[in-house]
């Protein structure tokens, strides 16, 4: 089967999974910092209580990810990616109707097991489904370049609504944009696999290998799979802590509320420029040298995030570092999947990978917001996470060196 079009159908699918992480994705990792003080002043509530909105966000997901991965397998794509964006936009909806934190912590937990079903997983399948191991790289990281370019225009435009009309009017904004753009393209454009178009997957090397490696079970008895598992659970607690709480951080040592923002939204944004490059070098150097570079700037970074505090400038120097490295949680665990585990039972291994995910976001949201309640600075936690960020450095590089069995 060979494609006879100009375009091969399998780039339509990146674009929609750019616009899923783009709309979707952002909407819950990359934006909800903004909502931090508006809605704690308006309700009353300390920063730890709605940072907790994340965790509860965050075991939602790592429930939907436990079984998500077999759901794909068992029932129709659309089917399922249909009904998790209902569900999504359902519950950022109510977020503007709530005006108890259990209403948050409730819809936040019902929207992450639906986010599980609707952004990484998926996403991960499509593109693994469409693009062999001499596109993937490139074509997954075009993918997810979206979760950067949506969170920095997410960010402005949210921010710009909770400034001039509310916070509620930004989340019902923010459930009808999702929607009417990603429903209409799940139902009439989504192609789950190349053989439903008649066409063969792209890029693949000397050898298919889409039916060799690992079983999840056989996975989980390795030591690579879990120093991969709790490195990424450690870089997504840090991740899920800074996306959410450098905003307010920004705002509280000096920086004013509009430049905060725009500072947060080009962290964000200029991490389209960081996963491509990301992707790319793992293309053309392999996953151990691209997976160094972005976890050494990562640390970097945390570095230059805990003294802006001291020097304003080094904000910028944050901007681009993180910009590179903050794309290492999105970019690498589907990479690391295919590579260290290959693709015999490639969606549920990246569901359980985003499982670490999930109990990093969990936990980095609500540490950094009670270590802030705790001392009135984010110094500690920015301090901590420089070294978590050195521990998941090795961690990774440690396991990319040990071959499993059926790659020997």
């Amino acid at each position: 089967m060979k494609n006879t079009s100009k375009v091969y159908y399998g780039w339509y699918m990146v674009a929609f999974s750019f616009l899923v992480q783009a709309l979707a994705y952002a909407s819950l990792v990359s934006c909800q910092g903004i909502f931090i003080k508006p809605v704690t002043e308006d309700l009353g509530v300390a920063r730890s209580d709605f940072s907790a909105v994340m965790t509860f966000s965050a075991v939602g997901l790592i429930l939907g990810s436990l079984f998500m991965g077999k759901l794909f397998r068992k029932y129709p794509f659309k089917n399922i990616i249909g009904t998790c964006c209902v569900i999504v936009c359902s519950c950022l909806a109510g977020f503007g109707f709530s005006s108890q934190m259990w209403q948050f912590y409730i819809l936040g937990s019902i929207m992450g097991i639906a986010f599980a079903g609707l952004t990484t997983i998926p996403v991960s399948i499509l593109i693994n489904n469409w693009f062999g191991v001499k596109k993937k790289g490139l074509a997954m990281s075009i993918a997810f370049v979206g979760s950067s370019i949506g969170g920095m225009v997410l960010t402005f435009i949210l921010n710009s609504i909770i400034e001039h009309f509310g916070w509620r009017i930004a989340y019902w904004f923010n459930a009808a944009l999702i929607f009417f753009v990603i429903m209409p393209l799940i139902l009439f454009l989504v192609v789950s696999k190349p053989s439903e178009k008649g066409l063969s997957r792209i890029g693949e090397g000397e050898v298919l290998q889409s039916d060799r490696g690992l079983t999840i079970a056989q996975a989980q008895k390795t030591v690579s799979f879990w120093l991969i598992f709790f490195s990424f659970f450690l870089i997504s607690m840090m991740n899920s802590g800074i996306l959410n709480h450098q905003i307010p951080y920004l705002s509280d040592i000096g920086f004013s509320s509009a430049l905060s923002a725009s500072i947060g939204a080009l962290s964000i944004g200029l991490a389209s420029v960081g996963k491509l490059i990301l992707g790319l070098l793992f293309d053309k150097l392999g996953i151990k040298k691209g997976s160094l570079v972005g976890n050494a700037l990562f640390f970097f970074a945390m570095i230059a995030l805990l003294f802006t505090n001291n020097f304003h400038f080094l904000a910028y120097l944050y901007v681009l570092t993180f910009c590179i490295g903050g794309s290492v949680p999105t970019i690498c665990p589907p990479l690391f999947v295919a590579n260290v585990f290959g693709e015999k039972d490639y969606g549920s291994l990246v569901g359980f990978l985003n499982v670490a995910a999930g109990l990093g976001g969990a936990i980095g949201s609500l540490l950094c917001g009670k270590l802030y309640d705790l001392t009135g600075n984010y110094s500690l936690c920015w301090s901590s996470f420089i070294i978590i960020a050195m521990i998941a450095m090795i961690m990774q590089w440690i396991s990319l060196r040990k071959k499993t069995s059926w790659n020997e």
